[in-house]
């Protein structure tokens, strides 16, 4: 189950971004709230992870 800590410690762009959209699939179910923040802050906030 991806977290946030799976998001950030990511090998590369395309695993984050993969561990992004999972936790969004999940937790947004329950918490739309985190679901959709997850998702706006991608590009503003992942885009340095796994440079």
């Amino acid at each position: 189950m991806p977290t946030v800590r799976t998001i950030y410690n990511a090998e590369d762009r395309g695993h984050a971004a993969q561990a992004v959209k999972t936790f969004a699939e999940l937790y947004g179910a329950k918490v739309p709230q985190a679901g959709a923040k997850i998702t706006d802050y991608q590009v503003e906030r992942f885009e340095m992870i796994a440079a």
